[in-house]
């Protein structure tokens, strides 16, 4: 009898630990499933990546915005120039969008070098220079006075002191210093004033003897038709510029 007693108080012994063991054993599942939540949160920074992305979408949108614009642009800030704002660079006149950017400019002018070109390349030209106001010679470029649109030259110093002294006395010469006949008519390259030729009463510039022995007829209708249309376009950018009456 005290043998079964003995078997029967192990068995409840052995019931009891499996009863506390399963118990043990739910509650830690319990908590390891309880604890999955609180990895969320820890997702939730893998988002900035997102803004990121948006911010260099929207810096490469901004750098395709300013590569559309087109016309003579700043060489420093790649903005519309301002006529009145410039500075020179190789003997020839670079325009900037304002004022600040002429130190920048002026601190190293050969990095802007091919944004210079490209601006050169942009600018319309509507008249070219032929000869000196005073002596009637073919001009210096780098003898000049600055003119509100461009810059009138001389062949020499002397005629620019004279000029420079006595404005007037020139003021009926200046129209008949420039023609509105810019590019050669055979080669659309820049005119040199010293190239020209008589044709059918009119003189035709060129930019190089081989192009003056191709020109007939033609050539002169095409100069004759260049020469209309820079003057009109000539006239109206001036007239544009021109300071509003009050």
């Amino acid at each position: 009898m005290s043998t079964i007693r003995m078997l029967a108080a192990t068995a409840a012994v052995c019931l009891g630990l499996s009863v506390l063991s399963s118990t043990a054993f739910a509650q830690e599942k319990g908590a390891k499933t309880e604890a999955k939540p609180a990895a969320k949160p820890q997702d939730k920074p893998e988002a900035k990546p997102a803004a990121k992305t948006q911010d260099k979408a929207a810096d490469k949108k901004a750098d395709e915005k300013k590569g559309d614009k087109t016309g003579p642009l700043c060489p420093v800030m790649n903005e519309t120039i301002d006529p009145k704002v410039f500075v020179r660079y190789q003997g020839k006149r670079v325009y900037l969008c304002c004022k600040d950017c002429i130190e920048e400019f002026n601190k190293s002018p050969e990095k802007f070098a091919k944004a210079i070109q490209a601006q050169w390349d942009a600018m319309p030209v509507y008249r070219a220079q032929i000869k000196c106001p005073v002596t009637g010679e073919t001009p210096n470029l780098a003898i000049f006075v600055e003119e509100p649109h461009y810059d009138l030259c001389f062949a020499n110093e002397d005629a620019k002191a004279k000029f420079v002294k006595d404005r007037k006395a020139y003021a009926d010469k200046l129209a008949g210093c420039f023609t509105y006949q810019c590019t050669c008519p055979t080669s659309g390259k820049p005119i040199k004033p010293a190239i020209s030729k008589e044709i059918g009463g009119k003189k035709i510039y060129f930019c190089c003897e081989g192009c003056v022995g191709k020109a007939n007829e033609e050539t002169a209708k095409k100069a004759a038709e260049q020469a209309a249309a820079n003057e009109e376009a000539y006239k109206k950018m001036v007239a544009a510029s021109a300071p509003k009456k009050p």
